[in-house]
């Protein structure tokens, strides 16, 4: 299993960091097809941005990105779902 999709390695990532994070940002989003549901934190981190992403179903990730253009980018592709960032 690659690092990129291990959950526990995603965890360790965003321990590692934390104390160094600022929130800026959270929210959820609930699927109806599925009932599972989305939560997400996004940070300040040095010059970067830092999401860390889980949902119900056990899937988590933990990202890091140069501007918000890559972040809302990145929810397109991954999770079919436009938030709004200003």
């Amino acid at each position: 299993m690659d690092k990129e999709e291990n959950q526990f390695y995603q965890i360790l990532l965003y321990e590692n960091d934390f104390k160094r994070l600022e929130l800026i940002a959270k929210d959820s989003y609930k699927y109806s097809e599925t009932n599972d549901e989305l939560f997400y934190q996004l940070y300040v981190l040095d010059e970067q941005l830092a999401l860390f992403a889980w949902q119900t179903n056990g899937y988590v990730k933990y990202k890091k990105f140069i501007d918000k253009d890559e972040v809302k980018s990145f929810f397109i592709e991954e999770y079919g779902l436009t938030i709004g960032l200003e």
